[in-house]
């Protein structure tokens, strides 16, 4: 039996058949599980480390994790499901995304294909939407956090770290949570953040997706860091001279060191794809029509009304 299930272990037997571990983290443990009153209908099952659970800020963080990802209902946001807290366990059921990572998928196949990239930032942006409007800031976007479904959504998962807006901060001053390789040049510098930050993020995660390399490739020196608040991120096309426009211009725009000059929402972002290129069109309104959104008619043409979006 794995050492994470044997506090509690109880409790998890009486509810969940437990198939097989996911993943290990720094703070938690995550393993794919069914109800034993459904057998067909899988979840995934996280839990705290039990060396954490008298760490207060690590369990506060834990429970905000599933508030966070409970309160957005979006087909592009994993949602958490049911708390557990017995004894020495702290746990929670989420929704289980059966293709895995896009980080396990990049390092098998390096990168996207465009048709796929334009699928990526159209469901991301969506995604980001639904959370910025209901008050969170992710502030951990990166491969590791966006999952795949495999009938063709990509999802983004783990909320340990997100900032709702109305709460009070676990975060120390000048503490610096999340991986330094997809933060905003504002949070390194000086541990500022809003929708914009998260932006930012998901713009390095767009260029990593076209390109299979990383913008930003940190050792932890003061050079490495440096460059990461002093110097726009690298363009796509850099490297693939063959990457279009759009997707290049995505990835300028929301990587700019001033969170000024980015784009300022994500609706802007749907915006900006649903103007520039066929393809992102259509993968706008298949997203807007899933996600319930308002679609207007305009002399018998289709559009997506960018004012009526809806998360």
């Amino acid at each position: 039996m794995e050492e994470g299930l044997k506090v509690g272990y109880s409790l998890i037997d009486t509810k969940f058949n437990i198939i097989e571990q996911l993943g290990v983290g720094s703070t938690s443990s995550v393993y794919k599980v069914c109800n034993k009153n459904s057998p067909d209908n899988y979840f995934a099952l996280k839990i705290l480390h039990p060396s954490l659970m008298r760490d207060e800020t690590v369990a506060k963080r834990f429970q905000r994790e599933l508030l966070a990802s409970y309160t957005v209902n979006h087909p592009n946001i994993v949602r958490g499901f049911d708390f557990i807290r017995q004894g020495s366990i702290l746990a929670y059921t989420m929704e289980f995304a059966d293709g895995g990572s896009l980080r396990k998928f990049l390092e098998k196949n390096k990168k996207l294909k465009y048709t796929e990239a334009i699928k990526l930032a159209v469901q991301l942006a969506a995604g980001l939407s639904a959370i910025h409007q209901a008050g969170i800031i992710h502030r951990d976007l990166k491969p590791e956090n966006v999952l795949l479904t495999n009938n063709g959504y990509y999802k983004i998962s783990d909320f340990g770290i997100a900032k709702l807006l109305n709460s009070k901060t676990l975060t120390k001053q000048g503490e610096i949570l999340g991986q330094i390789e997809y933060s905003s040049p504002e949070y390194v510098k000086s541990s500022q953040y809003d929708e914009r930050s998260d932006i930012y993020s998901y713009g390095l995660i767009i260029y990593e997706a076209i390109t299979g390399k990383r913008a930003f490739e940190s050792k932890g020196t003061y050079q490495d860091l440096l460059k990461r608040v002093s110097q726009n991120a690298p363009l796509p096309i850099e490297l693939d001279s063959k990457c279009p426009a759009t997707l290049n211009d995505l990835v300028r725009k929301c990587c700019k060191l001033n969170p000024d000059d980015r784009f300022q929402s994500a609706e802007e972002i749907i915006s900006f794809l649903y103007d520039n290129e066929g393809e992102s069109k259509e993968h706008v309104l298949e997203v807007s029509s899933a996600h319930h959104s308002i679609i207007s008619f305009n002399d018998g043409n289709q559009e997506w009304n960018s004012s009526l979006w809806k998360g």
